[in-house]
């Protein structure tokens, strides 16, 4: 934890710890940051600059239940994703540890928390993204990237969950395959008020177990062409199986930006049951050279739909934006580094730079520079606001930055 205060002062001046998700509430001026080393969220009136406790306090004894309870009296465990309800006045709250998903009403005094989806449905939810639709209901979209790992020891896979805010009601959001890994997701309204669900995925397969015995020499053996920079791609675990839970195995092999359409009635959601959609595979990032043979991985191919897709290799997202335009960010949390993407109505790229970040060795995060010549230290969530403002999460550094997208920094 960091050095955590609960008195309400300058936000430039408060220590964060860990940041990792941030929502806008563009009607009141308001800027919401899941301080998550503190366990509490936090919110910034970006007019005055003031920046307060909105939920958790790392003191108190009282757990979130359904019964709404002042916000600042609740302890929260890690709150990560945010999303916000413009028109009911809400903000949604993953709280990774405890496997829930909460709901802040704002503003009644004091503001009010509450579990909208309790445990065990979740494993890990993280990202949230949340949309009112005009002819149709309110929907929360919750990321929850699944047990650790994919092997024996993990039970609940990857998914993108789909929740009816006022009914409660919940179910799978079902690509026709299953997820490896999910990174972050983002939502775009288009004018005619449908919607659409841009996510970051691993779709490759699952790993084969193998005992150490049956396993090749990574250095010999030109079918299994591992990173080397952060793991060794062997028995990370000491569980005498190269499987899933290695840490080599959660690198991504095969991680897609795909995008999907909602209509502007929304879906209907009843409880478990799937809801299929057939994604765009919009772009291909893989950090990785594809595994061949006993792991199966057949790039590109698990992802249905039609597309122009880009490979951006030696590039990873851990965290995406979408902006009014349908311009795609992505921020690299392993070179720290934020890249816009432009697409044309046939999906192909038409072009993309780097709008922050940068990794040169000696670059420092300083304040005022150009966001091209500054170092970001793990860039875990973007938000875009209809000013051209970028917002993102600087985790590492414990700050939340806000740079302007101008003509300079656009792709052309």
């Amino acid at each position: 934890m960091g050095q955590y205060s609960a008195a309400a002062a300058a936000a430039v001046t408060l220590p964060l710890a860990r940041p990792e998700g941030l929502a806008l509430d563009v009607a009141r001026n308001t800027l919401f940051v899941a301080d998550t080393g503190n366990a509490v969220v936090r919110a910034v009136d970006r007019t005055t600059g003031v920046m307060r406790v909105l939920a958790g306090n790392p003191g108190s004894s009282t757990l979130p239940s359904a019964t709404p309870a002042s916000a600042t009296t609740v302890a929260l465990l890690r709150p990560s994703g945010l999303a916000h309800d413009p028109t009911a006045n809400e903000l949604f709250v993953s709280d990774v540890n405890r496997q829930q998903v909460l709901r802040v009403q704002l503003q009644p005094d004091p503001d009010l928390l509450s579990v909208l989806i309790d445990a065990p449905t979740f494993a890990r939810p993280t990202s949230l993204a949340f949309h009112d639709f005009a002819n149709g209901p309110r929907l929360l979209f919750v990321l929850d990237r699944g047990a650790l790992g994919t092997g024996p020891g993990a039970v609940a896979r990857p998914t993108v969950r789909v929740v009816d805010v006022d009914t409660r009601a919940q179910a799978i959001l079902d690509p026709g395959f299953n997820y490896r890994l999910l990174y972050d997701l983002a939502l775009r309204v288009l004018p005619d008020q449908s919607v659409e669900l841009f996510v970051v995925a691993d779709v490759g397969e699952n790993f084969e177990e193998l005992t150490n015995a049956a396993a090749p020499d990574l250095n010999t053996d030109p079918r299994f062409r591992f990173e080397t920079d952060l793991y060794d791609g062997l028995d990370g675990d000491g569980d005498t199986l190269i499987d899933s839970l290695d840490p080599d195995s959660r690198e991504p092999l095969k991680q897609q930006v795909l995008r999907f359409a909602i209509p502007a009635t929304g879906l209907a959601v009843v409880n478990n049951v799937a809801l299929p959609r057939t994604p765009t595979r919009l772009l291909r990032l893989q950090k990785k050279v594809p595994i061949e043979i006993v792991y199966d991985v057949a790039c590109g191919g698990s992802a249905p739909g039609t597309s122009t897709a880009i490979d951006f290799p030696g590039y990873i997202a851990q965290t995406i934006a979408v902006d009014g335009q349908g311009r795609i960010y992505l921020g690299n949390a392993i070179d720290g580094r934020v890249r816009v993407v432009e697409l044309n109505n046939s999906n192909a790229v038409v072009a993309t730079s780097i709008v922050a970040g940068t990794d040169t060795a000696l670059a420092s995060p300083i304040d005022g520079n150009d966001p091209r010549l500054t170092r970001l230290n793990r860039p875990l969530d973007l938000l875009v606001d209809a000013l051209d403002n970028l917002h993102l999460v600087d985790a590492q550094s414990n700050r939340v930055r806000r740079t302007w997208l101008g003509d300079i920094l656009r792709a052309r």
